[in-house]
């Protein structure tokens, strides 16, 4: 009888373990790969949705391997400070070959495995853009006639469409549309973004598309909630919402984040795009809001954004209180070329404007020029001008700094940290994004934690102010 109790048992156990095994379901792909050049001792993957980055230590002979948990359908692959946008799917076990110096060139990645031919139309995704559109966000696609913008970004729209289609029979139905709903509205964003391109980037600031240019914004489904994972959609969405401003804000009186926030409240949305919109701009919301910030804090709370985002909310806003004009700023110390630090008391007796910037940031960059013209403007003021570069990754190395800083000739003090995110300095001034502008006066006590950019005529003139 024992033996028989104990058969069961086992019988029992053999299928309880199997009945298991059917429910386990691998949520997991596997990333690795071989680099055969210096770029860098980390892979970066970037999770599209939560936005969270995950290192794949590169070893001594360039081998990289890591396991990775999915949380999102799509992940953004850096190395170098290039970027190959790709979806990852449960199951993929892939091994990325990078052969040359250069992600976006031919065969400077390759890839073999279980889920490779998806991920290699993505790479080919990739250097499509870059070869035709350049970058998606600070493009050039300024220096090109409306008629050749628009005939060259049907042609790439087209022949990614046509690629993703020779990937049908490998994607499960669900990743097909999304993977196609990516690619439409990338393409509608891409044809939104031209004219504000062409205004920011190039040299007529009052450009404006014919009238025959096709209104995308027309072509948005604003009542499609299955969308709100889609950031092109909801990029469109925001546009569409800006679209209704009037322009020629009195900056000083009315407040942007406000009058969009009772906007979002008043218009006909599915209650999740409202409040993916409200977290889309919550950041810059109480980053900049100087006019209505206790006002705009209870609207975005009055979204249904989750308790962890209103405890953020929170946090932030009493950031933004310690930070108000006329607070004590806190004790900083950045190096410069010689490993001299410089800290608040350095500058004791001068206004000072300090400028956060980074190698690769491009809006940064832009902002230089800007900078530079003040420096001279104000030559002869009591105001110390000091640009600060940011180490944000590892990549974001001393010399790296020193040969951006050599290679544009800038002028005047120029300093570094590595602490960028980590210091009390950082955290209490909440500096969250780069390009950021802080004055501090004499006493150095806060001016404005979050001052204009260079570009903006209002620092000059807020300069001017605080001088007389």
């Amino acid at each position: 009888m024992k033996y028989f109790v104990a058969a069961l048992a086992l019988l029992f156990a053999f299928f309880s373990c199997n009945k298991n095994k059917k429910k386990e379901s691998i949520e997991y792909a596997i990333i690795k790969g071989k680099v055969h050049y210096q770029g860098g001792d980390s892979i970066i993957l970037r999770n599209c949705t939560t936005f969270k980055e995950q290192y794949i230590p590169v070893d001594s002979t360039g081998f990289f391997s890591d396991t990775v948990m999915l949380s999102s359908k799509f992940y953004d692959f850096s190395y170098n400070r290039q970027s190959i946008f790709m979806p990852l799917t449960a199951g993929m076990d892939l091994f990325f070959d990078l052969n040359k110096g250069d992600l976006y060139s031919e065969k400077g990645i390759e890839v073999k495995g279980t889920g490779a031919s998806i991920v290699s139309s993505y790479i080919a995704f990739s250097q499509l853009d870059i070869e035709n559109i350049e970058s998606y966000y600070y493009g050039m696609n300024h220096e090109l006639s409306e008629k050749e913008f628009l005939h060259q970004t049907d042609s790439v729209y087209q022949v990614k469409v046509e690629l993703l289609k020779g990937q049908k029979d490998s994607l499960s139905e669900g990743l097909f549309k999304e993977c196609f709903q990516l690619l439409r509205y990338e393409y509608f964003r891409r044809l939104n973004n031209y004219e504000q391109n062409c205004k920011t980037f190039g040299a007529n600031k009052d450009f404006e598309v014919s009238e025959s240019y096709p209104n995308v914004l027309d072509s948005v489904d604003c009542m499609d909630s299955s969308l709100v994972d889609n950031w092109h959609y909801i990029a469109l969405l925001h546009a569409s919402i800006n679209s209704n401003f009037k322009t020629g804000y009195n900056w000083e009186e009315e407040s942007y984040y406000s009058i969009y926030l009772n906007t979002l409240d008043t218009i006909n949305l599915p209650n999740i795009s409202k409040s993916r919109l409200a977290k889309n701009i919550m950041d810059s919301a109480l980053d900049y809001e100087k006019i209505d910030l206790q006002k705009v804090v209870k609207q975005l709370k009055s979204f249904d954004l989750g308790e962890t985002q209103n405890r953020w909310i929170d946090s932030v806003y009493q950031v933004r209180l310690n930070t108000m004009p006329g607070k004590p700023c806190t004790d900083f110390a950045f190096e410069d070329r010689e490993g001299i630090e410089y800290t608040l008391d350095s500058f004791k007796g001068r206004y000072l404007v300090l400028d956060f910037w980074a190698t690769w940031c491009l809006p940064c960059l832009k902002e230089m020029p800007e900078f530079g013209a003040l420096k001279q403007d104000f030559k002869d003021e009591n105001i110390a001008f000091v640009s600060v570069c940011c180490s944000v990754t590892k990549e974001d190395t001393k010399e790296a700094w020193l040969n951006k800083v050599d290679t544009l000739k800038l002028s005047g003090l120029q300093l570094f940290t590595r602490n960028y995110g980590k210091s009390t300095f950082f955290k209490n001034l909440g500096v969250a994004g780069l390009p950021r502008f802080i004055i501090i006066d004499p006493e150095g006590n806060i001016v404005d934690a979050s001052a204009p950019r260079p570009s903006n005529p209002r620092l000059k003139q807020k300069l001017v102010e605080i001088l007389n």
